[in-house]
């Protein structure tokens, strides 16, 4: 069976910003309620902030363990708002945490190597 190829750490946080933005811009144009509108959007701010310290800014599995207390937490914040009748709220949040589950199952969680400076180029 074959796999499908791993993405890179710098696509994995570009993926989350730009998902994060969509969270937040979502939050301010759709009627999702009053407790719908901030839990999207605190999802979309947390999102786009997780996002944007992939790259270099946290530890390799710093970033593994935000993404998987995220999907608890957007899943857990879904199941509150589809018992409080906020049901769009919920399927964004539910899609959002699914998405974040399979974008973290499909990244290449390493950094390349830093080069050298060559004698030449000093």
């Amino acid at each position: 069976m074959r796999s499908l190829p791993r993405i890179s750490l710098t696509t994995h946080g570009l993926v989350e910003f730009v998902a994060g933005l969509a969270l937040t811009v979502a939050a301010l144009v759709l009627d999702l309620g009053g407790a719908g509108t901030v839990l999207v959007f605190a999802s979309g701010v947390s999102v786009a902030g997780i996002g944007l310290g992939a790259a270099d800014a946290l530890p390799l599995h710093a970033h593994q363990t935000l993404d998987h207390t995220l999907v608890i937490a957007l899943a857990a914040g879904a199941v509150a708002l589809a018992a409080a009748d906020g049901g769009a709220a919920a399927v964004i949040l539910l899609a959002t945490a699914g998405t974040v589950l399979v974008l973290e199952a499909s990244t290449r969680w390493t950094r390349p190597m830093a080069r050298k400076a060559s004698p030449a180029t000093r």
